[in-house]
């Protein structure tokens, strides 16, 4: 059995289907079958059942999950003493979301030099299921992602709301509304993740257009919010954004507020829920600075110029 039969197995048993593992992991889909294969024929039973629409696990594949992540988490664990060499590990591994990196970033890590100068940071750009795996299995210490439900292996320390707003091209003819409703860009043409890139970003945003009353016509697929207001300023479509992108500043773009719906975006610092790292309070004090003044920033960003 190799460990990473084991992390593949769990991919597939949260992403509910081989492909869309197969896309988090970066590992071609026929390579996956094979190792799943032969990890049940170690284990004697089958794990999974294949449907058409997916995965659903066995008696048995429930059982073997939660083994399988204790495991998976232990030997990552021992790599991480056995590269210490009996010195303490002084790294802050930080995952985060594009969308973060330009309004947190920095202000985290030039408040938290001063305070614990001899600590590096080492900070990771990836979605925020990625970061959940990465915190339950001890890669990460903290991250800060957009969870769509609550994990008992990770905790959310503070928790920001983002709310939806729309971006459009500069030139739009709404552009100079400073709130508008979802209804009044029924007939546009949008930009948006696939769902295999962020199930619960293209979940909740369709959700909110339907509740407008229209599927909306999504013309062109992005891999993270800076290209999707890239092709927004381009004249490409419009697209449902969280209120921090406008702080991107990017030209040519727009954000504006959309009314309150029960569809939410919230930022969280996020963190494993059996490990208490040594600098914890320090990170969530400062985090919790930052978040007034992202919000402070946000706030100034789409007010009327």
């Amino acid at each position: 059995m190799e460990l990473r039969q084991l992390r593949y197995f769990i991919a597939i048993a949260e992403a509910g289907s081989f492909s869309a593992a197969a896309a988090r992991l970066f590992v071609a889909q026929p390579a996956l079958s094979v190792q799943i294969r032969r990890l049940e024929e170690e284990v004697g039973r089958p794990l999974l059942l294949r449907h058409r629409r997916g995965v659903t696990l066995t008696a048995a594949g429930q059982g073997f999950l939660g083994d399988a992540r204790q495991l998976l988490a232990q030997a990552q664990m021992a790599v991480g003493r056995a590269r210490q060499d009996g010195t303490p590990d002084r790294r802050l591994r930080l995952g985060l979301l594009p969308s973060a990196t330009h309004g947190l970033l920095s202000g985290l890590v030039s408040a938290l030099e001063p305070l614990q100068p001899s600590w590096r940071i080492e900070a990771l750009e990836m979605p925020t299921q990625a970061q959940i795996d990465g915190l339950r299995e001890g890669r990460l210490d903290f991250s800060l992602g957009r969870p769509a439900r609550s994990d008992g292996a990770v905790q959310a320390l503070l928790v920001h709301d983002d709310p939806y707003c729309l971006a459009l091209p500069a030139a739009h003819r709404l552009a100079g509304q400073q709130q508008l409703s979802l209804a009044a860009v029924a007939t546009e043409d949008f930009v948006s993740f696939g769902r295999d890139r962020g199930a619960n970003y293209f979940d909740r945003t369709i959700a909110m257009c339907v509740e407008s009353g229209f599927s909306p016509a999504i013309r062109h697929e992005a891999s993270t919010f800076s290209s999707a207001l890239g092709m927004v300023a381009a004249g490409l479509g419009v697209s449902i954004v969280p209120a921090s992108c406008a702080l991107i500043g990017l030209p040519g773009v727009v954000v504006r507020r959309l009314p309150a719906s029960r569809h939410r975006s919230r930022l969280a610092l996020l963190a494993a829920a059996e490990r208490r790292h040594p600098l914890r309070e320090d990170i969530v004090a400062i985090a919790r600075r930052e978040l007034v003044r992202l919000r402070r920033e946000v706030r100034r960003a789409m007010s009327p110029a």
